[in-house]
Parts: C-alpha cells; sequence; structure tokens
C-alpha cells in the first residue's frame, strides 16, 4: 500500500493547556459574539463561575514534594512538557458543521432539528473563545437534545463522513461540560474507535495492525490518506479525556483499550497518527501519575494502584519497544518526553518506581 503524504502537523496545534482556563482553545481572531441572538442562543446560559483549582501534576509536585530531586534540576525543555497536550483546531467549528451537513444532504437530508442543534454546539464553542478573550470564566448549557444529535451522528455515521463528526466532538472535548458527559462513560467513543482500522481491544503485532488497514480501506472505500486524518482525530479525541483542566478528568478511568488503541496505533505507517498516538500515550501517563501522587499524598491508597502502576509499566514498556525505530522527529520528541516525565519527577520513595 502506498504510504500516504500528509501535510505536517500545524504547530498552533500543539498547545498546553492552562488550567486556570476551562477553554484552553486560541481566539486571537475571533469575533466576540456577544450580539448574536438567534434561535440557538436560548439553550446556552452564561454563568460567572469562580476559576476551577489548580491540580496539575506542577502544583501536585511543589505541594507535597518539596525536596524532591525535580526541584534541583533544571530542564528547560522538559520543565515544558508537564502540562497534558491538547489538538485544537476551535475556528474549524463552523466548517466541520458543513460538512456534517453536506455529508448528510449526500444521503438523505438534514432535518432543522439536526442543524439547529449542530448550531447550538457551534454556538457553545464560540461564546468560549469569546468567553477566553475577555479572560472570563463562564459555564455554558448545552440541551440534551444537541447531545442526542451529536451521540446519534457518532453513532450512525459511517467511516467515509465520520471526520467532520468526530472532529467537532474532539473540539467539544476540552471544556467542563462536554468532558463530563463524555468520560463518565466511553460507550459512545468506543464505537467510534471500531470504525478506525486500528485494534484496541487486544494486544496486536504490526502485521495484526496493517492487516486491519487494508481492511479498514477495503470496508470503507477510504483512501489511505483519508483513514489516516479519522485516526489522527479519533486518536485525538480520545487523549482529550485526560486532560486536567476539567474537574471531572479526576473521575476520568484510565482504560486499558485506549493504551492498547494507542500503541498499536504507532506502528501505522502515518506519521501524524504515529504522533497523535504517542500524545495520547503521554497524557495517559500524565493522568496515571497525577492519581498515583494524590493517593499517596493523601494516604488514600487503595487496590486500584497496584492497577494504575501495571498500566504505568505497559506503557513505558511499549515506548522504549518503539522508540528506537522511529524515524518521525516529533514523534520521537513526544515519546523521550513521556520518558522524562515518568524519570524526571520519579523515585524510590515516592512510590512509582518503575
Amino acid at each position: 500500500a502506498l504510504k500516504p503524504h500528509l501535510p505536517p502537523l500545524n504547530p498552533s496545534y500543539n498547545k498546553v493547556i492552562d488550567v486556570a482556563d476551562n477553554s484552553a482553545v486560541d481566539n486571537s481572531d475571533n469575533s466576540d459574539g456577544d450580539n448574536d441572538n438567534d434561535a440557538q442562543s436560548a439553550a446556552v446560559q452564561n454563568v460567572n463561575v469562580p476559576a476551577p483549582a489548580d491540580v496539575s501534576l506542577t502544583t501536585l509536585l511543589q505541594k507535597f514534594c518539596t525536596d524532591h530531586k525535580h526541584q534541583s534540576m533544571q530542564f528547560e525543555v522538559l520543565e515544558k512538557e508537564l502540562s497534558p497536550k491538547i489538538t485544537n483546531d476551535a475556528k474549524n467549528a463552523s466548517l466541520y458543521v458543513a460538512m456534517i451537513i453536506r455529508n448528510s444532504d449526500a444521503a438523505a437530508a438534514m432535518d432543522n432539528r439536526h442543524q439547529q442543534c449542530l448550531g447550538e454546539l457551534v454556538k457553545f464553542l464560540e461564546r468560549k473563545q469569546a468567553a477566553q478573550k475577555k479572560k472570563m470564566q463562564v459555564t455554558l448549557k448545552v440541551s440534551e437534545d444537541a447531545f442526542a444529535v451529536l451521540d446519534e451522528l457518532l453513532l450512525v455515521t459511517e467511516a467515509p463522513q465520520l471526520f467532520p463528526v468526530v472532529s467537532l466532538l474532539r473540539l467539544l472535548l476540552v471544556h467542563a461540560e462536554i468532558h463530563a458527559r463524555y468520560s463518565a462513560d466511553f460507550m459512545v467513543i468506543q464505537q467510534v474507535l471500531y470504525k478506525i482500522g486500528i485494534p484496541f481491544e487486544s494486544s496486536d503485532d504490526a502485521d495484526v495492525v496493517d492487516e486491519k488497514q487494508s481492511a479498514a480501506v477495503d470496508d470503507t472505500e477510504l483512501n489511505l490518506a483519508d483513514l489516516a486524518l479519522l485516526q489522527f482525530t479519533s486518536i485525538a479525541t480520545v487523549s482529550h479525556l485526560y486532560h486536567d483542566a476539567c474537574a471531572s478528568v479526576d473521575a476520568t478511568a484510565i482504560e486499558d483499550a485506549f493504551i492498547t488503541l494507542a500503541l498499536n496505533a504507532l506502528k501505522v505507517k502515518a506519521c501524524n497518527v504515529r504522533l497523535v498516538a504517542a500524545r495520547l500515550l503521554f497524557n495517559l501517563v500524565y493522568a496515571i501519575k497525577r492519581k498515583l501522587l494524590q493517593a499517596q499524598n493523601l494516604k488514600e491508597a487503595s487496590a486500584d494502584d497496584k492497577i494504575l502502576l501495571a498500566q504505568y509499566n505497559r506503557i513505558l514498556k511499549g515506548v522504549f519497544a518503539h522508540f528506537q525505530k522511529e524515524q518521525h522527529l516529533p514523534t520521537l520528541y513526544r515519546l523521550l518526553s513521556i520518558v522524562g516525565l515518568v524519570y524526571y519527577c520519579n523515585g524510590d520513595e515516592d512510590g512509582m518506581s518503575l
């Protein structure tokens, strides 16, 4: 099979979440949107809320590990890597909705209800951007009808038309109001993953991953480039479940299937897919480390800690097995950042030795 020639990843997508800001989006060129009074605005309510508590890994290390070696070691590059990564192109929300409507029109006309609900989601993102531009902390309410339409599209849309739907969810997941819903139950996201041609229910070798890729192309009539784009946005969506700008992230389970997805995605030929898989692994390691550090220092050790440590080791083992073969420099850097995140803030005394 021919290797797709995907464009390089836009550097502006490689953003670090500011934990004091729920929106975490770039909106330097967006209008305020204050004068919009269309039908969707009734479904969205603005409420001023206090800034969320800072429970980032950096804060936890400063609070509980004042004598730890990371305090005396100056690694300027790694110090910038102590935040989870997101892939966020919020300005494209309207474009994704237009693509969804166009694809639906090709099959069957989309009714007014669906279009209004999609418009509500775009309005949600626009107002979040406007609030961030004004440095305001707001919470916005999304109607259950809008959630139902998004769930329906994610579940019933076939792979060739799925890219804009998943991309819209990816943009929404960086916000607490959306994150709480989809992090509580992974069913919808897992149904999406069945359509992207990367096994995630069991560990597979490279040959099986290649076979799944070929089968996905044959079954969906997608070319390899389009399949890689769908894989990229789907894996990025999963990685948004594990960022620390939302309070609900503490209750988000570390799913073994997502670890398997990322490790298998490292075997895909498309470099952008490998890059986003490495970013998912980075966010997973970050989330595991936070959970272990909180449990240890709050003296809330449980049987779950052994599960987290096993997952921790599994990720690191997979990273070591792959990074010596990786030739794509951004992916290699992200994999090495995972190793740095593990060992830079790790020691025999903290209960997280590997």
